[in-house]
This record gives C-alpha cells, sequence and structure tokens, in this order.
C-alpha cells in the first residue's frame, strides 16, 4: 500500500457519504447464500445497505475509512450498486437497522451480554421467525431456516437476526411488517420484555 502523501486523503474513495446504494441480484443472493467469502464486518454492511438509507447513516457503527473501504470492496464484487431512489426511512428503523449491526458484533464479543435463557421462549422465537422466513421468502428461505434452527442459544440466534430482517425487508410482502418483526424479537432476546410469538402474527 502506498504511503499517505501530505495533505491528501490515504484512501479516495469514488463515491460521497450522501450516497445510497442498494444490493444487487447478487448482493440479495449473498444474504441468503454466504457464498463470496465476506467477513462479518462486510456482510453487516450488505445487510444494511437496503437503496434508501445515505451511507452516512452507518457512521455510527464503524469508522468512516472502513465503512468507505468496505463499501468499496462489495461494490468490486458487483453485491451493491449506487441507487437512485431517495432516502425514505425514519430515523427510528434507521436506529434499528445499525442496532441489529451492532447486536452482531455483541454476539461475537467473548464478553456477552446476558441474554433469554428461557428455553421454551427461545423455541417461540425460532418458530416465529422460521415461519415468517417460509411465508414471505418461500423457497429461498431453506438455508435462513437452516440457520435459525441450528443456533443453540439467544446469543447465536441474535447473530442471525440481521439476516433475517433484511431478507423480509427485501421481500414483496414482509417489507411491511419486517422492522416490527425485528424490534420485538431483539427485544425478547435481550430479555428486555416478552412479547407474544403467535404464527402469523404481524403486530
Amino acid at each position: 500500500m502506498q504511503a499517505e502523501s501530505a495533505g491528501v486523503t490515504p484512501f479516495q474513495f469514488w463515491f460521497t457519504w450522501s450516497t445510497v446504494f442498494s444490493k444487487t441480484a447478487k448482493g440479495r443472493e449473498e444474504v441468503i447464500r454466504r457464498v463470496a467469502g465476506l467477513n462479518m464486518r462486510e456482510r453487516s454492511v450488505l445487510i444494511m445497505l437496503d437503496g434508501i438509507k445515505r451511507l452516512d447513516r452507518l457512521l455510527t457503527a464503524m469508522p468512516k475509512e472502513e465503512l468507505g473501504r468496505i463499501v468499496d470492496h462489495l461494490a468490486k464484487k458487483e453485491l451493491i450498486q449506487v441507487s437512485a431512489v431517495a432516502e425514505q426511512i425514519p430515523d427510528d428503523v434507521c436506529d434499528a437497522t445499525i442496532a441489529a449491526f451492532q447486536e452482531q458484533e455483541a454476539a461475537s464479543s467473548p464478553l456477552k451480554t446476558a441474554y433469554l435463557e428461557d428455553l421454551e421462549k427461545l423455541r417461540e422465537v425460532k418458530d416465529f421467525m422460521t415461519s415468517t422466513a417460509h411465508t414471505y421468502l418461500g423457497l429461498l428461505s431453506a438455508d435462513l431456516i437452516h440457520r435459525i434452527e441450528r443456533a443453540k442459544d439467544a446469543p447465536q440466534l441474535m447473530a442471525v437476526v440481521g439476516q433475517w430482517y433484511i431478507a423480509l425487508r427485501d421481500s414483496k410482502h414482509g417489507h411491511r411488517f419486517a422492522s416490527g418483526f425485528m424490534e420485538k424479537t431483539l427485544a425478547t432476546l435481550r430479555g428486555e420484555t416478552q412479547y407474544s410469538f403467535s404464527a402469523g402474527s404481524e403486530a
């Protein structure tokens, strides 16, 4: 890597921080199948780039230089593209998306927070996630459902929530409920409250 010249940014990005990126068809497939060899932070950024949020909305999740390099990497792999859609996402939804990323970070940390320990309630959450995935994603839900079922505890399941959320958000009908689903799922897995997870619930 070339040394930084005086007064010159170390890495000149080809995009601005007001750019809105969306996933390509290849990127949406990567969210489900995980075949591109992305690390956790690259995958998290891919999940959060939904064609609605400006790039600078993600700067609360990681440093600018790191985010820029990840976005550049994802674009070169043809997983994301510049979107013509203006930002329309409400602040609370944006914050919830960032929260999902931060929960994934926490789940991978050796210093884990005490999450939900009730195995029956955990089973309810998993059933809810698999049911909604099957309902709104159809055949594309198979790999996601497998990952949900492999989770043995709340922290492991928390690491799948971001993937589940964005898959629902990108679906034709599930996008209407994705944010609400994620909010109550995260709150329950963190042990903050006990929501009802009835099959097919859209509350």
